[in-house]
C-alpha cells in the first residue's frame, strides 16, 4: 500500500479513498477519511467534544475499565502500521459507517458535526 500524502488533503476535508487506500484491523475495514481542522489541532477541548468511546467496536488497551468490555486489544502503534503509516487522523469503517481517531488507549468514534 503507498503511503497517502496528507498535503494534497485539506483539514477536515474527506480524503479520496480508493479500494487500496483500504486496510484491516481487528477484523474492520478501515479507510483514511480525513486530517483534523486547524482548530482542532490547536484546541483540545474542541477537540475532545467530538470523540466519544464505541463499546460496540470495542477497540480498548484495557478490558473492563468504568464498565467497558474490550473486544479487541487495540493499539496506536499496529493501528497505524496496518494503515500503512498514513498520515491522516481520522479514518472510516466501512462495516459501520463510522468516523475514527486513533487514541493512545483507544480507538475514538469522532463525531463529524459537533
Amino acid at each position: 500500500m503507498e503511503k497517502q500524502n496528507a498535503a494534497n488533503v485539506t483539514y477536515n476535508k474527506k480524503a479520496t479513498s480508493t479500494a487500496e487506500d483500504e486496510f484491516i484491523y481487528g477484523g474492520y475495514h478501515f479507510t483514511p477519511y480525513g486530517l483534523f481542522s486547524e482548530k482542532e489541532n490547536s484546541d483540545f477541548k474542541y477537540l475532545t467534544r467530538k470523540l466519544c468511546t464505541d463499546t460496540e467496536i470495542g477497540f480498548f488497551t484495557a478490558d473492563n475499565i468504568a464498565g467497558r468490555t474490550r473486544k479487541y486489544r487495540y493499539n496506536y502503534k499496529a493501528f497505524y502500521a496496518a494503515a500503512g503509516n498514513s498520515t491522516f487522523d481520522i479514518f472510516k469503517c466501512s462495516e459501520n459507517g463510522k468516523l475514527y481517531v486513533p487514541g493512545a488507549f483507544e480507538l475514538f468514534c469522532y463525531m463529524e458535526d459537533n
